[in-house]
């Protein structure tokens, strides 16, 4: 069985589980008699049996349109998995033993199933991807600083001669961290200057968008780097994240702390939420430090990439 059968078939049956749900919907907002095998309400709980019925209705929706991008969005495959876990658990452990309910846990074991073949193979083939590209766009440096320029119109290597750069690759603008490591540098923006190094930040959104988004950490005037297809960030060998680089405990519970006690929250995805940032320090067209996140929610020492004996 090849690929493109598994995909329709994940189609088919996340198209029919929407439809189900939608027709559940129905039933539960019209109080079916057999709905009360499901969801067990008081005669005078009408209110509520409409906005249940509503809200199956609109999760139904959601699904049975979401099955015609299943394949190719896995933020799609996730929220849809989560769908289906809840309705297993509910079917499975909270309502009474039943034929049909056993019958519609096994559907959604299945259906669970193939939703995570989905992910898996997506985030495989994205992550395989990822190598291919670092191995056909290698180059030397000098060329990889020389074809790059600023939203100023800047080269690269014209800035690493004429002082130190720190070159800092962010992850996209909507990430708690990226928002952390903004909030860093405009705190050590002044140092940076102090040193007689450049401070310029690569990207993966147009001019314009990161325009705004620096403004609000006060970095609009800090020469940056558009790098939508993330070329650059290839070439400086920076991969996408494996899933224990984005979403371990530790980055989780980091991620919660930063983005509530600090109050940087988390904004929509602007860029590739899965590539990985990076830090270096470039003089003469050479790379004299660098520091390479092992995760996403890593801290570079900034201070100590700063230091540079051979920037003399």
């Amino acid at each position: 069985m090849n690929k493109t059968f598994f995909d329709k078939l994940l189609k088919n049956i996340l198209s029919l589980w929407g439809i189900m749900l939608i027709f559940f919907g129905l039933a539960v907002y019209f109080e079916l008699p057999w709905v009360h095998s499901f969801v067990p309400l008081m005669e005078d709980e009408h209110i509520l049996a409409e906005m249940l019925g509503i809200g199956e209705m609109a999760i139904g929706i959601i699904v049975f349109f979401s099955s015609f991008h299943v394949v190719k969005n896995w933020v799609v495959n996730v929220g849809n998995l989560l769908f289906c876990l809840y309705y297993f658990y509910y079917f499975a452990f909270v309502l009474p033993p039943h034929p049909v309910f056993i019958i519609l846990s096994l559907f959604l074991v299945s259906l669970i199933l193939l939703l995570c073949r989905a992910i898996f193979l997506r985030y495989r083939m994205s992550y395989d991807l990822d190598q291919e590209i670092i191995e056909a766009y290698r180059q030397p440096l000098d060329e990889v600083l020389a074809i790059h320029e600023t939203n100023s119109g800047e080269s690269l290597l014209e800035l690493s001669m004429e002082k130190p750069m720190l070159l800092v690759f962010l992850r996209h603008f909507g990430c708690t961290f990226c928002r952390e490591t903004l909030r860093d540098l405009s705190k050590l923006e002044q140092e940076v200057e102090g040193r007689n190094t450049t401070l310029v930040l690569v990207h993966m959104m147009p001019s314009e968008v990161a325009d705004v988004e620096l403004r609000k950490f006060g970095l609009e005037q800090i020469p940056h780097v558009s790098d939508p297809e993330q070329l650059m960030y290839k070439q400086f060998s920076l991969r996408r994240g494996t899933l224990r680089q984005l979403l371990g405990i530790d980055v989780i519970i980091r991620g919660l702390k930063v983005g509530i006690k600090d109050k940087l929250g988390i904004g929509k995805e602007m860029g590739d939420s899965f590539q990985m940032p990076g830090v270096f320090l470039v003089y003469n067209g050479k790379i004299v430090k660098k520091y390479v996140h092992k995760t996403a929610a890593d801290v570079p020492p900034y201070q100590e990439l700063l230091l540079c004996e051979e920037c003399v």
